[in-house]
């Protein structure tokens, strides 16, 4: 976990000392109230996030603000995705399941029903044609023209809880075999769906609901409630509590990841340990995209979407009145080189145009370049700031830091050296 550590330098006599903390999590700015279950990116900019009622949201500055884009269309929307600024898809499990297509960046869209009679629990697209829906009974259909026909397949489990296609040809399945809550299994294919084999089995007192294949290392996820509430590969992982409901888990990286449900939670080794990263005032988490290992969004409950450009780590902060910087300074990180941890020092002045908070990022780049992490992107008053920097998942090498306010720009190097 990374730290940020303040320290305010006043004029007052004596020390006084405040230990609070921040999230990394942002509340946005979005006209919803419904649930919100589904939300896709096809950039850092532009996104979509599908709820309850019909509800079809819009962002073209990276989720800060939100806006209603009217589909005509009341359905609950269960799944959105977009492939490219001009393709996207709906689905809905309402009645016997929909599917609504755009080819014009949302602004008409096509209605396709499924006709499943006995309805469908899920509808998701791998690509703009191969999709599939999970029917209430032990069958699914699949479609590989985009909806226009879909062929129904018959399954393995007497209560299947959720379908998962990786690509055309892989696919895996969790659910019961017997009367619900007892004998869970994860069933896989590799030919389509057209016949299923175990990959893992729980003991009884297991039931999982959502499956997740993490295509960096090949692991299998299974998630659900009561006694074991993740297992990777066949083996209960730490941290994940009990009596928790888990819906959703995405992996930006082999190492990073989240899992959402009652809870928010995320890991830094690959799936083995997980720690609580909930955002302020937590609802229910449907959905989680990540862009990379820092810039991602949540979608959840009541209408709210979170954001976060740091991974989602919680800021520790400590105020010691003491000093009164006078000028923008840059440390030299310490120690460097450095492994895995090192410490970034700055300060902000107090005199930058009578302005109480100064907007501040502070940007960790690799050789080439690009983005690695972002450690501090906010409003933070004048004062002494100490960064910390886990490089734990990263390779050895040379590192850039960078901050930059309207008044002040800054890179220096460091070393990581394993």
């Amino acid at each position: 976990m990374k730290n940020l550590k303040f320290f305010v330098f006043t004029l007052f006599l004596g020390v006084l000392n405040l230990c609070y903390s921040q999230n990394g999590w942002i509340l946005q700015n979005t006209p919803a109230t419904v649930n919100l279950f589904s939300i896709s990116f096809i950039n850092n900019n532009t996104g979509y996030c599908s709820g309850d009622n019909g509800v079809l949201l819009r962002t073209t500055n990276g989720g800060t603000n939100w806006d209603i884009f009217n589909t005509g269309y009341s359905y609950s929307f269960d799944f959105v995705k977009f492939f490219d600024i001009d393709t996207g898809i709906i689905g809905s499990k309402t009645g016997t399941g929909s599917v609504l297509k755009t080819t014009n960046g949302g602004f008409n869209w096509n209605e396709i029903n499924i006709g499943s009679a006995n309805g469908v629990r899920k509808v998701e697209f791998i690509t703009p044609f191969y999709g599939y829906a999970l029917r209430n009974s032990p069958s699914f259909f699949k479609t590989t023209n985009g909806g226009i026909s879909w062929n129904e397949q018959y399954a393995f489990l007497s209560n299947a809880n959720d379908l998962l296609f990786v690509n055309p040809s892989m696919a895996f399945s969790c659910g019961s075999i017997g009367a619900p809550y007892l004998f869970s299994r994860i069933y896989g294919s590799n030919d389509s769906g057209r016949t299923w084999g175990v990959v893992m089995a729980s003991p009884d007192t297991m039931y999982y609901s959502r499956v997740y294949y993490k295509t960096f290392d090949n692991s299998v996820f299974c998630m659900g409630s009561f006694y074991g509430c993740i297992l990777k590969n066949g083996v209960l992982v730490n941290g994940a509590g009990t009596y928790i409901t888990y819906r959703k888990m995405y992996f930006s990286s082999i190492n990073t990841g989240w899992a959402g449900g009652n809870q928010l939670i995320k890991t830094i080794d690959g799936g083995n340990n997980w720690f609580p990263d909930n955002p302020p005032n937590p609802e229910f988490v449907n959905d989680i995209i990540f862009m990379n290992d820092s810039l991602g969004w949540i979608a959840c409950n009541n209408g709210k979407i979170y954001k976060t450009t740091n991974g989602g780590y919680i800021t520790n902060i400590t105020e010691n009145q003491n000093n009164d910087p006078r000028e923008f300074v840059l440390s030299q990180n310490y120690p460097n080189p450095f492994n895995p941890q090192t410490k970034i020092k700055f300060e902000l002045p107090s005199l930058t145009r009578s302005k109480s908070s100064i907007p501040v990022k502070l940007v960790i780049y690799d050789l080439l370049g690009r983005e690695v992490e972002t450690l501090v992107n906010e409003e933070l008053k004048p004062g002494t700031y100490e960064a910390d920097w886990d490089g734990s998942n990263y390779s050895s090498g040379v590192y850039f830091y960078k901050i930059i306010s309207n008044e002040f720009t800054e890179t220096k190097k460091m070393v990581l050296m394993k």
